[in-house]
């Protein structure tokens, strides 16, 4: 069976594997991702070289034994390695397939790359114009029929697909980055402790509530309000602060009146979801593993390779 490196090159990380059989044999993770610095760019380049050599190294690989190397996400951007243009939906993996870029890039490797391409909604006006780029291939990866596919992390993705595994309609949300932002870089950053914890159903309940009631502005103080007056511990704060920033996601998901909702994504988040939308909503929810999300974008992509055209 072939054997593929995969990269998935974020604005901030870029991670390389090795595929072989279906499954990922090894993964390295680079702080380095593409922006608009032309020096990252230079940057993502020569970590690309790197990382691919010390891939292959570290698993006893050659570059004869990688059939090639598939790519998607910001790498494919006006600020990465390869710039492509996004397609239009509807698009699924007939569409993804067909458009996808083959390179050689003797510089960083003799290995040969392809590149996928992003994908955008029809930009007609600014409420439904968006776009995505990396989610496209994962979406493929994890397809498990028609419905809403959420994909949680710093940019989450509420995606409907329909029964022929095509991206119909799609939102994108700063959930992840506002998580991060506000506790960081606010009053609430002696409030908020950012690091695993447990789903706590009241308390998720307790934020979404009060922040459907009275807006997240608001709801956000409220999060002191409970450190400092209520002395409430860090796990009841923490659910709190979620549930208010989760509440404008959960009301986009349920604006779809999804039959069945799919769950992906960051952990912590596709688990506070799945515990929001279990008291809000009948629909049939499903929640990946942590294992089928990991390596739902590289199986994505090889799907799209190893599709046969008709």
């Amino acid at each position: 069976m072939a054997e593929y490196i995969t990269i998935d090159s974020g604005t901030t990380n870029t991670r390389i594997s090795l595929m072989s059989e279906g499954k990922q044999i090894r993964t390295l993770t680079f702080p380095v991702g593409a922006t608009k610095d032309i020096e990252d760019k230079t940057l993502l380049a020569k970590t690309l070289k790197q990382g691919i050599a010390d891939l292959l190294k570290e698993t006893r690989r050659t570059e004869k034994d990688i059939r090639c190397i598939l790519a998607c996400g910001m790498i494919t951007s006006e600020f990465g390695f390869v710039e492509l243009p996004h397609i239009q939906i509807p698009a699924g993996m007939r569409e993804l397939s067909e458009a996808k870029e083959e390179r050689r890039i003797e510089e960083i490797t003799s290995i040969p790359f392809v590149f996928f391409r992003g994908v955008k909604t029809l930009c007609t006006d600014v409420a439904n114009a968006d776009m995505m780029r990396g989610e496209e291939c994962e979406l493929m990866g994890i397809f498990q029929g028609e419905g809403t596919y959420v994909l949680s992390g710093s940019h989450t993705k509420i995606v409907r697909m329909d029964n022929l595994g095509r991206i119909v309609d799609f939102r994108t949300m700063l959930t992840g980055e506002m998580i991060s932002a506000i506790a960081n870089n606010t009053i609430l950053k002696d409030s908020v402790e950012l690091r695993e914890i447990s789903p706590n159903r009241e308390w998720l309940n307790e934020g979404f509530g009060y922040a459907s009631a009275h807006g997240i502005n608001e709801a956000l103080f409220k999060v002191r309000v409970l450190k400092n007056l209520f002395k409430k511990s860090p796990e009841e704060v923490y659910n709190f602060y979620l549930g208010v920033l989760l509440s404008e996601e959960i009301s986009c998901i349920l604006s779809r009146k999804p039959d069945r909702i799919v769950l992906g994504g960051a952990k912590a988040l596709k688990q506070a979801l799945a515990v929001l939308l279990s008291e809000r909503d009948e629909s049939n929810v499903t929640v990946l593993t942590d294992e089928q999300v990991k390596q739902s974008l590289s199986i994505g992509m090889i799907k799209l390779y190893e599709m046969k055209k008709n």
